[in-house]
């Protein structure tokens, strides 16, 4: 079966080299409760009561994580 580019990119790998490990290691939290990779932004966005594009910037690393966003989304 032909899988399309999409579909074979290991979610637990780094987008890019420039994505910040502990957006990868929230990327895997987020994997292990459930939550699917396209919903990252967007769930992440509401724990940490932040816009979508605010929480798309952390992930790629233009924006620092804090250690308050990252206690909400542990103990989400």
């Amino acid at each position: 079966m032909d899988e399309s580019p999409l579909h074979t990119r290991n979610v637990l790998e780094p987008e890019g080299p420039g994505e910040p490990a502990v957006s990868i290691a929230v990327r895997r939290f987020l994997l292990s409760h459930g939550v699917r990779e396209h919903n990252h932004a967007s769930e992440i966005a509401r724990i940490i009561d932040v816009d979508r594009s605010q929480s798309y910037r952390r992930l790629k690393g233009d924006v620092a994580w804090s250690h308050t966003d990252l206690r909400a989304i542990a103990q989400h």
